[in-house]
């Protein structure tokens, strides 16, 4: 997924790049005398996201897939795989055209659990254009539809047919077997970049 860009359905995207930062660390302490070292983080490589060309081939790529309401939400948010994963109906408001980030979904020995939001940045609003409205609307009838029932708050928004959360693992394998079907990028895309589309 794009990395703290949103990405609005114009298709516009700007590639993020990751800086070196350094960090002063107390070393050594006596009455009177502090000791400091700077510490330099090793270089991080430019994160490489798609272009315009490429998001729309891949979004056309993946039109008729199951998931393609959650590649499109991702998308046109940035929320990462794990935050696109672990949402749920209830942090979505159709009616404000918004949702909330509250959770991750995550994979600790291929076990899933929700990881709260630890900070303030993976805890907040984002907000929806009226092309993600409608795809999330339509995605919640099929929804109904597949499971036989009322969708609730509680359920995820990106789920299996049967209503059980999908693995982040199989998730990035479906977006990596979309992705090599396209005939103009150079580079695999995820971290799920599903955070160059993010993976986490």
């Amino acid at each position: 997924m794009l990395n703290q860009t949103k990405l609005r359905t114009t298709y516009s995207c700007t590639p993020v790049l990751l800086v070196n930062v350094e960090v002063e660390t107390v070393v050594h302490e006596v009455p009177g005398c502090r000791a400091w070292a700077k510490k330099r983080r090793r270089p991080q490589s430019p994160l490489r996201t798609w272009n315009a060309q490429q998001l729309q081939e891949f979004l056309a790529t993946a039109q008729s897939h199951r998931l393609f309401p959650a590649f499109w939400l991702a998308a046109n948010t940035g929320i990462r795989r794990s935050e696109l994963l672990g949402l749920r109906w209830g942090d979505v408001d159709l009616e404000s055209s918004r949702l909330g980030v509250h959770r991750a979904l995550v994979s600790v020995a291929y076990e899933l659990h929700d990881s709260p939001g630890k900070t303030r940045s993976s805890r907040r609003s984002v907000d929806l254009d009226s092309r993600t409205v409608e795809v999330l609307r339509a995605w919640r009838d099929e929804r109904r539809l597949e499971a036989g029932r009322p969708i609730g708050g509680e359920d995820c928004v990106v789920a299996h047919p049967d209503g059980e959360p999908i693995h982040p693992d199989s998730f990035s394998e479906t977006f990596n077997r979309l992705a090599s079907l396209l005939s103009s990028t150079g580079f695999n895309p995820v971290e799920g970049s599903v955070e160059g589309l993010s993976a986490r």
